[in-house]
């Protein structure tokens, strides 16, 4: 007994010098330097200038339209109430060769380094985390900014940029071959289908297209995950930046799972360690005649960060259930939008060859988990017919 309340006493110890350190660290001593960039701003296709109070954030050629999008989203929201957990725009330009905005320096730490490196008591955590889920249900996905889908739905939104994503793999990384064509791959030693028997299922499955298409669909953030979130000392001090402008079927309209999924992606699959490399992997493939053997194992390699991520998951999953209850089939979509998530993330995660097959692997275990959790009984008949072939 006397144990277990030692240990729970150096572990407080612990936890309140991490919050000192992080609260000195990211709140005061940064502060200093007035043109260091302190957290990890969204910067694919454009470059960040700080410069003392003020980020500029200018697109190249190939990001003008997504920075424009990104703009104009913000812009809509400029008389709304949101407006106190979005970046303040002081001048922008949606002019061609010349897309830029300028912003409010945000001198907070994102979400994804307080998780990692224990820079809040978990109640703290929990505070946060009611707050961005009250700002959407009160803001965003509201009567006012929704709209409904059209009966295309799962083919525009998930399935034209599915396609094209492989397309770029197969272009942009031929060792991903037989990766994209093989009909089992093992990871961590339990077998797997491929992503294209089980998206064939569903192309065939009517119930599961409607399940699949939202009632409604709203106007959303689109990329929130971790990294996106700034945190200022109080609970309530946020801003959500990056965001996408535009659904994946380029328009405005949301459906609500998307960024329900962005949040999984992070908190249950670990995108942070890998898009930091905190991970090991072996890849193995061998052709035995017509047929050809895929191996993935990984591993994360810091336990801690993983523990922190999943608990803040699982009170995620609470908040779903307390707060969004009324979005019929929000869960079903979400888990399966994760999975899309990742195998479609694979062409941005190709200049460290591990990290795009780990985004692979990954979107493969969530889509067999998914289709093996809600439709079990064709999981096992389609993967038993797969593993006699």
């Amino acid at each position: 007994m006397f144990q277990k309340i030692l240990l729970a006493f150096v572990e407080s110890i612990q936890l309140s010098a991490n919050i000192l350190s992080n609260f000195f660290n990211n709140y005061i001593l940064s502060r200093i330097d007035r043109y260091g960039i302190h957290n990890d701003l969204g910067a694919s296709f454009t470059s960040i200038l700080r410069n003392k109070n003020t980020i500029t954030k200018k697109a190249n050629n190939e990001g003008e339209e997504k920075l424009k999008d990104e703009i104009n989203w913000y812009l809509q929201f400029k008389n709304s109430r949101i407006k106190k957990w979005l970046p303040k725009i002081l001048k922008y330009s949606l002019k061609k060769n010349n897309v830029f905005y300028k912003m409010k320096y945000y001198n907070y730490p994102n979400l994804r380094k307080i998780i990692m490196y224990n820079g809040n008591a978990f109640f703290v955590l929990k505070l946060r985390w009611k707050k961005i889920f009250k700002i959407y249900t009160k803001f965003l996905f509201i009567e006012k900014n929704s709209s409904t889908p059209d009966k295309n739905f799962f083919h525009n939104c998930h399935l034209e940029k599915l396609k094209s994503r492989i397309d770029l793999i197969e272009k942009k990384a031929p060792y991903f071959k037989t990766l994209l064509k093989t009909k089992k791959i093992t990871i961590n030693d339990k077998v797997y289908l491929n992503f294209y028997l089980i998206i064939n299922e569903i192309t065939k499955s009517d119930s599961i297209l409607t399940k699949l298409t939202p009632k409604k669909i709203y106007l959303s953030h689109g990329d929130l995950h971790s990294n996106n979130i700034l945190c200022g000392i109080f609970p309530n001090n946020m801003i959500l930046l990056d965001c996408r402008g535009k659904s994946p079927d380029n328009k405005k309209y949301f459906d609500p799972a998307y960024d329900i999924a962005k949040i999984f992606h992070d908190l249950r699959s670990y995108y942070s360690l890998i898009e930091k490399q905190m991970y090991s992997l072996f890849f193995f493939q061998e052709n035995k005649g017509i047929k050809k053997e895929i191996k993935i194992n990984y591993s994360f390699h810091e336990k801690e960060y993983q523990q922190r991520f999943f608990k803040n998951y699982q009170y995620v999953q609470e908040l779903i259930t307390e707060k969004m209850s009324s979005f019929e089939g929000l869960q079903y979509r979400a888990d399966f939008i994760e999975a899309i998530l990742y195998l479609t993330m694979v062409p941005m995660h190709l200049k460290i060859k591990s990290e795009g097959i780990l985004c692979w692997a990954t979107g493969i275990q969530r889509l067999n988990q998914w289709y093996e959790r809600y439709h079990k009984k064709e999981y096992k008949h389609l993967l038993k017919k797969i593993k006699n072939a």
